[in-house]
């Protein structure tokens, strides 16, 4: 019970700090909410090491100091591999995001390794901390993606619940009676910390994340659709980023599935000299004069499939999907105090197929298209190439090519898209 009141106290003075400052205007609250998530991801790390020395649990805090430390080395790794700028420019280690990572590392441990009841508040902390970074312009959607998906696999991989490997029973005793027996197993408690599937429970969830660099010089819109500039960032730089994508999964009755997906494509502060004066947003922009283009493209994906065929070699699944897509697209001069901002949300609904073939009881080849045709100026598909690695229960590898593609016309925007994606998945099923 101490231990209880020590780790609610102790995060309640974390959140707590500040909502003592909150001011009226904007720039104080994302101040306010930057502070927020700077002490937090101290914070959550602390308790989580904390929890584990007051409990005298060193199993614990070993496997703590194993996962931190390798989060820590793969945040810091990743983002001097590839120098991402962040939303406010103010450096160029956006990729993947610190804050994140370290707050979700801290939650995740507690969450595994002492129960729901102390980490759901804890990574429920960890996913404000994630909020901060993005509503502060320090990060954008796939960096705390990508920061989250890192601690959680680590924390997968590392961290262990506790084994019980002490019993107690009642027995009887020799002359008459009963009474208690306490049997130590000598041989659990050398490997309580292995991970051991229940093959009687199903594993109906999975929480799976991807890592890798999209390609989006494929990448042309205008605002508005009539009168304003045909823009693309084909000849700017850095037109290759990162990026990251989170999908959870629930299987019903063996035959239905349900997924959500949330995925942030980005091309960002690329920087160029345009020849000649261009229209774009209701604003015209000189020619000659460093200019940015900034794109987003977050989406949500809601989907249902329905297993149509399951032999040893095949397992075909159909259904559907709702996308709901938030585009923002935004030209700015710094030089000339020139911008404008378009953005729009829609809701797309999309047909949707999978096809895995195994090749081998540990190795397959996975495709996937989804889509819809509504006319020559409003379509989308997408797919996915990749060779599914399944090493042992409960994990499973992807490492393959991701597209989507889009032309979508609106009173405010013409955008027509084509990301490329290439990377890896990790999963794990519970």
């Amino acid at each position: 019970m101490a231990f209880s009141r020590w780790w609610a106290g102790a995060l309640l003075l974390a959140l707590a700090g500040p909502n003592l400052s909150a001011q009226t205007t904007a720039q104080d609250d994302d101040a306010a909410l930057r502070r927020a998530g700077d002490i937090l991801h101290i914070a959550l790390p602390v308790l989580a090491g904390g929890s584990a020395a007051l409990k005298r649990d060193w199993t614990g805090l070993r496997q703590f100091t194993f996962s931190f430390g390798a989060t820590a080395g793969t945040v810091e790794i990743l983002k001097q591999a590839f120098n991402k700028n962040r939303p406010d420019l103010e450096n160029n280690r956006s990729f993947p995001s610190g804050h994140t990572a370290f707050s979700f590392s801290g939650a995740s441990f507690i969450w595994r390794r002492y129960g729901a009841r102390f980490g759901v508040p804890a990574v429920a902390a960890a996913g404000f901390t994630a909020f901060t970074r993005i509503k502060g312009r320090k990060h954008f959607g796939d960096d705390v993606v990508a920061g989250a998906g890192i601690a959680l696999i680590y924390n997968w991989l590392l961290v262990k619940p506790p084994g019980r490997n002490v019993r107690v029973k009642p027995a009887a005793v020799a002359g008459g009676g009963y009474g208690l027996t306490m049997e130590i197993d000598a041989a659990r408690r050398a490997d309580q910390d292995k991970p051991r599937p229940n093959p009687e429970r199903p594993l109906n969830f999975r929480i799976g994340f991807e890592f890798g660099v999209m390609d989006s010089r494929r990448l042309y819109w205008a605002a508005p659709p009539e009168t304003g500039a045909f823009l693309s960032v084909a000849p700017f730089e850095r037109a290759v980023t990162p990026t990251a994508r989170f999908e959870g999964s629930w299987w019903f009755h063996g035959a239905h599935e349900f997924d959500f997906v949330l995925a942030p494509f980005e091309a960002r502060d690329y920087g160029g000299f345009p020849d000649e004066q261009f229209h774009f947003g209701g604003t015209d922009f000189a020619a000659g004069v460093q200019t940015e283009g900034r794109y987003r493209f977050n989406e949500l994906l809601f989907r249902y499939r329905y297993r149509l065929v399951r032999t040893k070699r095949l397992d075909f699944r159909a259904g559907g999907s709702l996308a709901v897509r938030e585009t923002l697209a935004a030209v700015v001069q710094q030089a000339t105090g020139s911008s404008a901002r378009v953005s729009e949300t829609e809701v797309t609904p999309l047909g949707h197929a999978r096809l895995g073939i195994h090749l081998t009881r540990w190795l397959g080849l996975v495709g996937e298209v989804d889509g819809i045709y509504r006319s020559e100026r409003q379509w989308s598909g997408g797919g996915l190439a990749a060779l599914e690695v399944l090493p042992a229960a409960p994990w499973d590898l992807l490492f393959g090519y991701r597209m989507l593609t889009r032309k979508h016309a609106s009173d405010e925007l013409f955008n027509h898209i084509t990301f490329d994606y290439f990377g890896f998945g990790v999963g794990y099923r519970f």
